[in-house]
């Protein structure tokens, strides 16, 4: 998995596609730093 961070988004893709063609998940950042602080228990 590789993360991105854009000045509006992050991007969060499968770095095991061939040829980084696969899907790209965008997500706010908001919406990001919420995920995380649930991951981080």
């Amino acid at each position: 998995m590789e993360v991105a961070s854009g000045l509006d988004a992050v991007y969060v893709r499968d770095s095991k596609a061939v040829g980084g063609g696969g899907p790209v998940l965008r997500v706010g950042r908001d919406e990001w730093a919420a995920f995380m602080a649930l991951a981080a228990g």
